[in-house]
């Protein structure tokens, strides 16, 4: 699984997970991954204000990835 996650890196992506409620308000949120490794994907995404975000989220945590572009 590792190998898949890691070649997303760079990539945007719209990730389900219900971690993302708390930080976007919705399930899926739409994102650029910056990095991954067995138990993590770090993530930028724009929050409902509009600011730039970083996020670290644990791949258990994620139910589906959608690539949006390359």
């Amino acid at each position: 699984m590792s190998n898949i996650i890691t070649s997303l890196i760079g990539k945007e992506c719209k990730i389900k997970t219900e971690e993302a409620i708390l930080f976007s308000g919705n399930v899926e949120v739409n994102c650029s991954v910056l990095d991954a490794d067995d138990e993590w994907i770090k993530i930028s995404y724009i929050d409902k204000k509009g600011c730039a975000k970083i996020r670290i989220l644990r791949i258990d945590s994620i139910s589906n990835i959608e690539i949006i572009s390359e």
